[in-house]
């Protein structure tokens, strides 16, 4: 369900905790923030999404589930330390980046979330 607005008290009530006790949990087995991780997870999907298709940047964050370009491209920077558009010119070159991220989801987290 990651393309859909999503927050961290809905997730603690799918799972049936307090929001302050699911992000307790959540930060200490994936080591970041639930929301964090959910625009993580988004970037990932807009980057297979950019590489496989001509999209505009307009479709790729609305499909992805940001709310506009604008947050889409302030996200994407903060993950891959570049713009969407430098990513689409040299996406050979920093595709790997995101790989980097060593996410210890267990399972459950990644079915949550629609991976």
């Amino acid at each position: 369900h990651y393309p859909e607005p999503l927050k961290a008290s809905e997730l603690a009530t799918c799972c049936g905790l307090s929001e302050p006790h699911f992000r307790r949990i959540f930060e200490e087995q994936i080591h970041m923030a639930p929301m964090e991780f959910l625009n993580l997870v988004r970037i990932q999907k807009a980057c297979k999404l950019m590489s496989k298709k001509d999209y505009s940047m307009d479709q790729v964050a609305a499909e992805c589930g940001f709310l506009s370009v604008s947050t889409f491209a302030r996200n994407f920077k903060k993950f891959l330390n570049t713009t969407p558009y430098q990513w689409k010119k040299e996406e050979e070159k920093t595709h790997s980046h995101l790989l980097n991220y060593n996410i210890s989801a267990l399972k459950g987290w990644n079915n949550l979330l629609g991976n």
